[in-house]
C-alpha cells in the first residue's frame, strides 16, 4: 500500500508491520531544533525518518532496520525521496550495531 505525503510517498508492500496512526502522530508530534542528528531504530519503511527530514531540513537522519523486507522499503521510499542525501539507511540488528558519533535525538516506534 502506498500513502501519500506533503512531499513524499511511502510505499509499504513488503514491510510486515505496516504504516499506521501511531508512526504518523510520532513523526508529527516530535518538536525539536532543526539542526540536529537523528537516530530512527527500527525504521520500518521509513515513515518517521522521512517525516523528519520533511519538518527539519538541517537534521541529518540515520535510519536502522534490521528486517531485510522491510529495508526494501526503506532504501525504495528514501531513494525516491527529496532527502536521500540526508538519510543514511543501514540493514543492521541494533544490538550488533556501534556507532562513533552521537546523536541529538533518538525515536522508534516499537510494534
Amino acid at each position: 500500500m502506498s500513502f501519500t505525503f506533503k512531499q513524499f510517498s511511502i510505499n509499504d508492500r513488503n514491510t510486515p508491520m505496516k504504516v499506521g496512526i501511531d508512526a504518523v502522530l510520532l513523526g508529527s508530534w516530535i518538536d525539536v531544533p532543526d539542526k540536529i542528528k537523528i537516530l530512527d531504530v527500527g525504521s520500518g519503511s521509513g515513515i518517521i525518518a522521512l517525516m523528519l527530514a520533511q519538518r527539519f531540513p538541517k537534521s541529518i537522519i540515520t535510519a536502522l532496520e534490521i528486517n531485510g523486507y522491510s529495508y526494501s522499503d526503506l532504501q525504495e521510499n528514501v531513494i525516491h525521496s527529496p532527502w536521500k542525501d540526508r538519510i543514511n539507511t543501514l540493514n543492521i540488528d541494533f544490538n550488533n550495531w556501534s556507532c562513533e558519533k552521537g546523536f541529538d535525538l533518538i525515536v522508534s516506534n516499537p510494534p
